[in-house]
């Protein structure tokens, strides 16, 4: 997949998800947003830790700019808030739009104030977020395999692309308890 496929993936997963966020804060309502169970205080711990994954990509996007130092510091700087706030404003949306609580999918729950289409809508950023840190997190692994293991392009190309796949098909059933 090309860099420009990629690009046009994380932008229609940012637009999902600022649109799903403020949908669920406008709509939505904080009356009953409370932790009941403060055992359950980490259990976001997954979901965050993916959505910080992009650390990964930090050498492609060095390589990517060359010896610019400022763009790059910057760059990371940027790529590290921007994310993060708009993480935020959808964690917020989905607080907001779940009247009986967060669900484990953070999505079904927030069917009574926003609705099936808004359902769907945050599914779709589910899946761009899985499939756009995928893509880079699956192409520096790709590269590492390659140059630090000596492992060919193409049985590296595979490893990558299939292995998640089977371990998704017998082993892991839920992404957050990962």
């Amino acid at each position: 997949i090309s860099a420009s496929t990629n690009l046009v993936l994380t932008a229609i997963l940012v637009l999902t998800m600022a649109v799903f966020g403020i949908l669920g804060i406008l709509r939505g309502s904080f009356e009953g947003a409370t932790v009941t169970n403060p055992a359950m205080i980490f259990h976001p711990y997954g979901v965050i830790l993916f959505a910080l994954s992009g650390a990964s990509v930090i050498p492609r996007v060095r390589k990517a700019l060359g010896g610019q130092r400022s763009d790059f510091k910057s760059v990371v700087i940027w790529g590290t808030i921007l994310p993060a706030c708009l993480y935020i404003l959808f964690a917020l949306g989905v607080v907001a739009a779940s009247p009986y609580g967060v669900t484990v999918d953070a999505i079904t729950g927030t069917i009574p104030f926003l609705g099936n289409r808004a359902a769907i809508l945050g599914n779709l950023a589910g899946f761009l977020a899985t499939l756009t840190s995928f893509i880079g997190i699956g192409l520096t692994l790709k590269e590492l395999l390659a140059i630090d293991a000596k492992i060919p392009v193409p049985v590296a190309w595979l490893a990558v692309s299939i292995l998640p796949g089977v371990a998704a098909l017998f082993a892991v059933k839920n992404d957050v308890g990962v």
